[in-house]
């Protein structure tokens, strides 16, 4: 897990160079596909939420937080079927 205190720190460091640190949250694929999981498989969109939840709501101004939760949402075929890594061509 990204610590906090180390992307304030950053994103200061940054600043003193006319630059804003972008942090991108990636959802992993249990996530969001819950309709291909077994019914036995907890998701981990709510654990996922909270981090990103959690790193919003901590870091400085200076940090621009995206949650690419939505954009993957949108489209499922950002994970092939049998692997956990994401893919975009």
């Amino acid at each position: 897990m990204v610590a906090i205190a180390d992307l304030n720190k950053l994103s200061e460091e940054l600043k003193e160079t006319n630059t804003q640190l972008i942090f991108l949250s990636i959802p992993r694929k249990d996530a969001y596909m819950e309709e291909y999981l077994p019914k036995t498989y907890t998701s981990s969109r709510e654990r996922y939420n909270y981090g990103v939840n959690l790193i919003r709501d901590n870091v400085n101004s200076n940090v621009i937080v995206i949650d690419a939760l939505d954009l993957f949402e949108s489209n499922k075929h950002y994970y092939y079927k049998t692997d956990h890594h994401f893919n975009i061509s």
